[in-house]
């Protein structure tokens, strides 16, 4: 018997990536457009990144094999000139453009980022912008991140200016859909609030039984249920309506009644709407009241 074996050969191609740290450096706009361009924004930071990496040569780099240890300040220079800087002492600060440059930054580690923004650029902020990163890296040996940026302006052409009014009438278009929804939310939050002070109280005179003309058998599950009650509405207006039906506590003010063995009476809320409500006296017909007074007291719902 012929036995033939096969011999299979597996090829793996690895390729390997480094972990590394990085510096960015990026601008919002790299032209500026003359009396048109509302803000300039530069952003330096460094990071860790996952990239291939080649060999590091020379002093300043834009990227290293290896994360640095830890970061110790960012500067953005124009011209050589100090514009901006953070460090791990030192809080973000502006040395020039005071008057419309605005500069946030942090340091946290191995990583950092330094932010300029410039309200209304002009030439002055036309240059070639440099930042540099020094940080120190596991053997502790320094090291120095740089990259560079130009940021350069134009005269604006017909075309820009369109876009640019365009942009302004959307703009405002959205800003006054804003304004008025804050109004309408102002609105209604002042009448919720008034709403939710709105409280009103006051006296319902029932008067003597011997003048209600209402007839009843009274409510299932009330005392002597079934006999005739005599009873008497009394509807009360609200000084100023509610925005809906509120609640309405009532209890006895005054009774005055004559002498006798027993007495039935009751007070019920029949009706309640966001401009009155109806209050029901009754007592059973053989009892004699000679006044009868509601306390009511409305809240909001």
């Amino acid at each position: 018997m012929l036995i033939r074996a096969c011999l299979g050969v597996v090829i793996c191609l690895c390729v390997n990536k480094a972990i590394g740290s990085k510096i960015v450096f990026q601008a919002s706009d790299n032209v500026i457009h003359v009396n048109l361009t509302s803000h300039l924004t530069l952003t330096c930071s460094v990071n860790n990144t996952v990239d291939p990496i080649s060999n590091v040569v020379g002093r300043s780099v834009t990227q290293t094999p290896g994360d640095v240890q830890y970061l110790t300040s960012l500067v953005v220079t124009r011209g050589g000139v100090h514009v901006a800087s953070v460090s791990e002492h030192t809080a973000a600060t502006a040395q020039v453009d005071l008057d419309n440059l605005k500069v946030e930054g942090q340091m946290a580690g191995s990583s950092g980022y330094l932010e300029l923004t410039w309200r209304y650029p002009t030439d002055t902020q036309v240059a070639e912008y440099e930042c540099e990163a020094i940080g120190v890296d596991p053997q502790f040996h320094g090291v120095i991140f740089s990259k560079v940026m130009e940021i350069t302006s134009r005269t604006p052409e017909m075309a820009d200016i369109t876009r640019y009014i365009h942009t302004l009438q959307t703009n405002d278009d959205r800003l006054q859909k804003e304004i008025s929804a804050s109004r309408q939310i102002e609105t209604q939050l002042k009448d919720e609030l008034r709403e939710s002070r709105h409280i009103e109280t006051g006296l319902v005179d029932c008067g003597a039984s011997s003048a209600w003309t209402g007839r009843t058998t009274g409510s299932p599950g009330d005392h002597y249920f079934g006999r005739e009650h005599w009873a008497t509405n009394r509807t009360h207006s609200f000084t100023s309506a509610y925005a809906r039906p509120p609640v309405v506590h009532i209890s006895v003010e005054h009774l005055y009644a004559q002498e006798q063995h027993t007495l039935l009476y009751f007070i019920e809320l029949v009706e309640v709407d966001e401009q009155r409500f109806t209050v029901r006296c009754r007592t059973w017909r053989d009892d004699r009241i000679n006044d009868l007074q509601v306390l009511w007291t409305s809240f909001p719902q």
